[in-house]
């Protein structure tokens, strides 16, 4: 069963092809403010060149071109005058474009073909959370000035391909340093990766051909939480879901017939220095069970039922993952 939150995602989306919506409206303005960011950053890396760039200013230059040329494409589906002007055929192509290129370029070019671009599923489901649902009511709990701050800037943000800090920065400077930076960091992390994954895996599915299943990827650091780590590498025939708060695990397409090797979390906790080990668990109790073999990392795995939000992975304590093991 839908959680509320994507029961009002897949309702506001419906309606971004009835013209006259204003959730259409939005969109549109959206892709307005993204267009007259870009426009503005082209300027600052044209002027600091000399109008002649080079090295990873030319590189930016290229990339700011393209993301520009999307986002104008993205205004003109949305606003009205646009949809008199651009036809749905040469929308599509544009939004087509990553797919076609990772077909052209081999399943292992996926990461290569979504580079530099905007990822507009995201970007619509995103603003679709924003306008209703759940989402919309933790947004007004910021008020009128603070929750405009970070619905704006986290949709210019997805579409720019702008880190979580980077708008949470933007944010608290817009509200001159007042509110809970650490509450609106955790749901500007939390909202634009539940958005990023979506509308990736949304692209994933015009590939369905060229895939075989789907690999859970954490980041293996000293950050990531013992039940993500647990997943990494896990593959299964549909996209994982039940990703936690600021949880920056993704979904990674298996092309059908690779082989290539992959190194699992457990696998990659088990080769660490002892003192690394030590620091990922909560308790020494709790490692030195991982170190007797006494638990293992599938242990520590819970999976906690929201209704409103949707199923989510947590790391289970120490007392917990002995209790399982027994």
């Amino acid at each position: 069963m839908p959680s509320e939150l994507e029961t009002a995602i897949l309702r506001t989306r419906s309606r971004f092809n009835e013209i006259e919506d204003p959730a259409r409206r939005q969109m549109a303005a959206t892709y307005q403010r993204v267009t007259d960011r870009i426009q503005s950053e082209l300027k600052i890396v044209d002027i600091a060149s000399g109008g002649n760039p080079e090295g990873w200013r030319l590189f930016r230059q290229q990339r700011l071109q393209r993301l520009l040329t999307q986002a104008e494409s993205e205004f003109a589906r949305f606003s009205d005058d646009g949809m008199r002007i651009i036809g749905q055929e040469r929308v599509m192509a544009v939004r087509g474009g990553a797919a076609q290129a990772w077909e052209l370029m081999g399943a292992s070019g996926v990461e290569t073909a979504f580079s530099g671009r905007i990822n507009t599923a995201a970007v619509e489901r995103v603003m679709a959370a924003t306008y209703d649902g759940p989402l919309r009511k933790v947004l007004d709990g910021y008020g009128a000035r603070g929750s405009e701050a970070i619905e704006r800037l986290l949709l210019q943000g997805i579409s720019t391909g702008e880190g979580g800090q980077s708008i949470t920065r933007r944010i608290m400077r817009e509200l001159g340093g007042k509110g809970n930076r650490s509450r609106i960091e955790a749901l500007t992390r939390t909202e634009g990766m539940r958005g990023f994954r979506a509308g990736i895996d949304e692209q994933y599915k015009e590939m369905g051909h060229l895939i075989q299943g789907y690999r859970w990827v954490a980041a293996k650091s000293l950050r990531t939480c013992l039940a993500c780590l647990s997943r990494d590498g896990q593959v299964q025939k549909t996209p994982w879901d039940q990703f936690h708060v600021q949880c920056r695990c993704v979904n990674s397409p298996v092309p059908i017939g690779s082989k290539m090797p992959y190194e699992t979390g457990p696998e990659w906790l088990a080769k660490q220095h002892a003192e690394k080990q030590r620091k990922m668990f909560a308790t020494t109790k709790a490692y030195e069970a991982y170190r007797a073999g006494d638990v293992t990392l599938d242990n520590f795995v819970g999976v906690s039922r929201s209704r409103v939000w949707g199923d989510a992975v947590f790391q289970k304590s120490g007392k917990q993952a002995m209790e399982r093991a027994k």
